[in-house]
């Protein structure tokens, strides 16, 4: 199964709560890899931050590209979801600017992804084709100015921290998709590549999994999925 079928099989199954969990874990990853990207050389673009309707109109393009219209709608529906719960609960004490970054951020996901007069037309994939499941994070940082980029990163990591800290969070498929290529002897760097994310990122997943599981270590982290046979 691919990483991102499993993401849409984990919003599709989700609670309210474990949705918005979802998707500001996808929001900090979005935010860290344009930072990565940056740093690693992507000449920033003009769009001034990350949040605004400006940059996910000129994102759908990259999206269309990497997706098929099935993930767009599930990205869009998810976004939708976690920008509900946002409006029912209070801001969370001491956050409250990086809390309107990714409301405004998701909330502009899922109006431009659901609008009928963005999507792409039927896409029909050639006989053999895989279709491109990584998110195509250079593209992306290639649209946004360097400053936005972190000042977006760094309010969705704040965000993502408050709503794991507020909540028991859950190990979800994606995760396991990690786990299972460690497992298998496969390098960081490997499952980076493998799963569309920096290497630094990986490091970051994983170490939030070993928070979420009560260990220290990636190897005791894969001893209690094994002893769950989650792998």
């Amino acid at each position: 199964m691919s990483f991102v079928r499993n993401l849409i099989d984990d919003a599709a199954h989700a609670s309210d709560e474990s949705a918005l969990r979802t998707a500001t874990h996808r929001t900090a990853r979005l935010g860290e890899g344009l930072v990565d990207a940056h740093d690693g050389g992507v000449e920033p673009g003009h769009i001034a931050v990350p949040w605004s309707r400006e940059f996910h109109v000129a994102a759908l393009r990259e999206y269309r590209s990497a997706y098929s219209p099935l993930v767009v709608q599930w990205l869009a529906e998810l976004s939708a979801r976690a920008v509900a719960v946002m409006a029912c609960r209070p801001c969370p004490v001491g956050v409250a600017g990086s809390w309107t970054i990714l409301q405004s951020h998701l909330l502009m996901a899922a109006s431009v992804l659901a609008d009928p007069e963005q999507k792409p037309p039927p896409m029909e994939m050639a006989s053999g084709e895989a279709p491109l499941d990584h998110l195509p994070i250079d593209r992306l940082a290639g649209l946004v100015a360097e400053e936005g980029a972190r000042t977006f990163a760094a309010a969705a990591a704040e965000v993502e921290r408050v709503v794991e800290a507020e909540g028991v969070s859950s190990i979800e498929n994606s995760d396991l998709e990690v786990l299972r290529g460690l497992a298998a002897g496969n390098r960081v760097l490997d499952v980076a590549i493998n799963n569309g994310y920096s290497e630094r990122s990986i490091y970051r997943r994983v170490g939030r999994i070993c928070r979420l599981l009560g260990v220290n270590t990636k190897a005791e982290a894969i001893a209690v999925a094994a002893k769950n046979q989650w792998l």
